[in-house]
């Protein structure tokens, strides 16, 4: 019947309240989903168009120890060198020190570059020019950058700055800032420091100039560039320096695949994750919202429906009626998100870009994305749309003309009604009444029940998420970590001598040593990976494992010789499991077979653990490290009440005892951590907003909508003499009855979500699950608003009305 489709955009234009919240679930479903998945698109578009720009390494080798320049020349003549895969090599000084800026000091690593030959690696001039003279250097263009105020600026182009090695100070001009690939990411892997924020300067100074200002003859650290960035060809790579240059003078080797080595900043990129979680979250709340919608909307037309079918219209022309009218609003609201996914996506990757210095910025599209999740929310509504339809197509034409109040009065009281009824707790009508009809109309109930739970998944996930990354750090560096300061050695050190210097350091409470050095793992495709090694004392106070996996009340102690802990992080990654004996390869001579009997859930947890006495037990030299004697790195605690200058003087005699590789300050390292990722976050606290947006809008539309098309209900009270604030009562207990039945599955239903959804999203750290308090009352804060909100419109709607109109007008029809 024509009249039908006519009849579409009259539903449309009349039904305003219903019109609007279905165009606005699938806007804010298609902006949370395909919003947040382009955004990886982009931003993966980006990085690869900067690749393309930027000559960067497949490995970088750190060495913990100086070897002549002219060592690469000799590795490149070597006949293997083709099956390796090395296309060229690139040696330079990578040094930790500070420097002062205005006045100010800050952690720096300096590195020295041949910038005549500097080809890996390439320093990208922002602003400013490559050094001419010795006297000038170039910075990474992060430490003249803010996350907040915008990209780097050329104000610190002219400025002094000073680079201090132990007693040594020398005053350079800055002549340019440059980017440069390893330092992309705004944290640095062994520092944490982070390079936007200050708290990390990457100073880079003509080689020759720093091997004079340290007094070294060569260099520490070799770039590599493979003819294949493959897994494998960095290994073999990776295998002939280590045949050269010796396993024992090799402190880290970081491949060309850097996720792994920023692990803070690996949670930088997981759009398409929280994409599909937050998506998928927002589906669910919007689907049970549009079906109240559409239902409600039959619901209130069923006698119009029955008139058009003794008309002669068939059922089919009926549904084709109200799916087309789903479908036209759920294309409206496709549209609007649409705009509202490509603002979204343009805005985050053109402020990350910024962030890390991409020059070239690449706008990704895939149509599958779009178009899959546009053709998504229209199966949904068109779905919902048949499921709102389908209990009125079953009607006879006289049935659905007749009123629906009749059938409801037929019902049973259900158990739980009767209970309280007879408690004594319900007695007046006004109380009977929206109870009744809760229980009762158990569809409606429960669908507006599932759209209030919903719709607080998408606003507690997000912001329990922020809240337990800041949560998670703090723990780590509380109850695991409770040193307040780390030092890496640049070689093995005796521990006994370390701790008699130590004592006459004033301000030094309590120090202990542990080992830090990388090994060799066999994965389950029996490939052989390098990853970190940690090893404390048995009584170490500074030093706690927390274990997640396995005897959770396992000591240090009860490790022994023959047991190990694996950090979570790489359990994961490579398939390994409690009771699974691993082989550990510390050089040839020494290669241990050890049990995995505990899984460790830190906040960067990719190391194994293990106790120095298991370490001893086992042999007394790995890798000229001495383990009976000597350890390659310490940590301290201060005493109470150390001020800020005498931490910077203890700094400043460890740096001058030891000159060591790194020192980092747990409070610095910490706070720029906890800065770090209140940036990282910022899309969280977005779709939380959007969750906080969602929670209101689906609330107030579900209960509101619930309450609609029964005004001859409210009527009949007004005629029996009933007040307005009887009337209130009926209505705001009904609401307030749907509102925390949503509340309560909401809570269960988010409580036993988050883990499995940070598991999800965050494969590269721990994080603990814990929903803050402040979180509920805002959730229980905005129900009972909502609560609050659609009962003064219910109210003041029905007490508008003109009784004798209403009741003339409905005598007619």
């Amino acid at each position: 019947m024509k009249i039908l489709t006519r009849k579409i955009f009259r539903e449309i234009r009349l039904n305003k309240f219903r019109s609007v919240v279905i165009v606005l679930t699938v806007t804010i479903t298609i902006a949370l989903g395909i919003g947040l998945l382009n955004i990886k698109e982009s931003y993966d578009a980006t990085i690869a168009a900067h690749y393309q720009n930027l000559n960067n390494a497949d490995l970088r080798v750190r060495l913990s120890e100086f070897i002549p320049e002219e060592n690469l020349t000799f590795i490149l003549s070597k006949t293997n060198i083709q099956e390796a895969g090395i296309e060229d090599l690139e040696g330079r000084i990578f040094q930790f020190a500070t420097v002062t800026h205005n006045r100010s000091d800050y952690n720096a690593y300096v590195i020295g570059v041949n910038f005549s030959k500097n080809t890996i690696n390439h320093l990208e001039v922002e602003f400013g020019n490559h050094p001419t003279v010795e006297s000038e250097v170039v910075i990474e263009r992060h430490f003249a950058s803010s996350f907040f105020l915008g990209g780097a600026n050329s104000n610190l182009l002219g400025d002094t700055i000073t680079l201090n090695s132990g007693l040594i100070s020398e005053n350079f001009t800055i002549s340019g800032l440059v980017i440069d690939s390893d330092y992309l990411y705004p944290v640095d892997e062994q520092t944490n420091y982070a390079t936007f924020n200050g708290e990390l300067c990457i100073l880079y100074v003509s080689l020759e100039r720093l091997q004079t200002f340290l007094a070294v003859d060569g260099i520490n650290e070799v770039l590599v560039k493979t003819n294949d960035r493959s897994h494998t060809a960095n290994q073999l790579a990776d295998q002939v320096l280590t045949e050269v240059i010796g396993s024992g003078k090799i402190r880290k080797v970081i491949y060309w695949d850097e996720a792994p080595d920023y692990t803070f900043f690996y949670f930088d990129n997981p759009h398409d994750k929280i994409g599909l979680v937050f998506g998928f979250f927002g589906l669910v709340a919007g689907s049970t919202a549009i079906y109240n919608s559409l239902s409600k909307l039959v619901i209130a037309q069923r006698s119009h429906i029955g008139l058009y079918g003794a008309l002669g219209a068939k059922k089919r022309e009926v549904f084709f009626h109200y799916l087309g009218l789903g479908v036209i609003l759920s294309l409206a609201g496709i549209a609007i998100g649409w705009i509202a996914a490509g603002l979204l996506s343009i805005s985050a990757v053109n402020v990350r870009a910024d962030m890390h210095g991409f020059t070239t910025i690449k706008i990704g599209f895939d149509p599958g994305i779009w178009l899959g999740g546009s053709l998504l929310a229209i199966a949904v509504t068109a779905f919902f749309s048949f499921l709102a339809t389908l209990p009125v197509l079953r009607l006879t034409p006289r049935e659905a003309m007749i009123a629906p109040y009749s059938k409801s009065q037929l019902g049973n009281e259900p158990l739980l009604e009767k209970s309280l009824y007879k408690s004594g707790l319900v007695k007046r009508l006004n109380t009977k009444i929206p109870i009744r009809t809760v229980f009762m109309n158990k569809k409606r109930s429960i669908s507006t029940i599932i759209a209030v739970a919903t719709s607080m998944i998408i606003l507690i996930a997000a912001v329990s998420l922020t809240y337990d990354l800041i949560y998670g750090m703090k723990q780590n560096y509380t109850e695991y970590e409770k040193y307040d300061m780390n030092v890496i050695l640049q070689g093995p050190t005796n521990e006994k001598l370390i701790k008699s210097e130590l004592q006459n350091i004033e301000g030094i409470k309590y120090a202990e040593g542990y080992i830090n050095t990388q090994v060799f793992i066999s994965d389950f495709n029996g490939e052989s990976i390098r990853v970190p090694l940690h090893a404390f004392h048995e009584n170490s106070t500074l030093r706690e494992y927390h274990i997640i996996s396995g005897n959770r009340k396992l000591s240090k102690e009860d490790l022994g010789k023959n047991s190990i802990l694996v950090g979570s992080n790489l359990a994961e990654d490579h398939n390994i499991r409690i009771g699974e004996i691993i082989t550990v390869t510390f050089d040839q001579a020494n290669i241990f077979s050890l049990e995995v009997v505990g899984i460790t859930g830190e906040l960067i947890d990719n190391a194994l653990l293990w106790t120095i006495e298991g370490l001893q037990a086992k042999t007394g030299d790995i890798q000229q490290i001495g383990i009976a004697e000597n350890v390659t790195g310490f940590v301290f605690s201060f005493d109470e009440g150390v001020t800020q200058t005498q931490k910077t003087e203890v700094k400043s005699q460890i740096t001058i005892l030891y000159q060591p590789y790194l020192i980092s300050d747990t409070k610095e390292t910490l706070r720029t951590i906890e800065t770090m990722m209140e940036m990282i976050m910022g899309l969280l606290i977005f779709v939380g907003l959007l969750g906080l947006g969602a929670l209101i809008l689906f609330t107030f539309s579900s209960i509101s909508l619930t309450m609609m098309d029964r005004e001859m209900e409210f009527l009949a009270l007004r005629a029996m003499g009933a007040k307005r604030r009887s009337i209130l009562k009926v209505i705001f207990l009904e609401n307030l009855l749907y509102g925390l039945s949503g509340l309560f599955l909401g809570g269960i239903l988010s409580i036993a979500l988050l883990r499995p959804s940070y598991d999800f999203l965050i494969t590269d750290m721990y994080i603990p699950v814990i929903v803050p308090i402040e979180l509920w009352v805002i959730v229980i804060g905005c129900i009972i608003f909502c609560v609050f909100l659609s009962t003064s419109l219910l109210t003041w709607k029905t007490w508008r009305t003109s009784l004798p109109d209403m009741l003339h007008h409905r005598m007619i029809s």
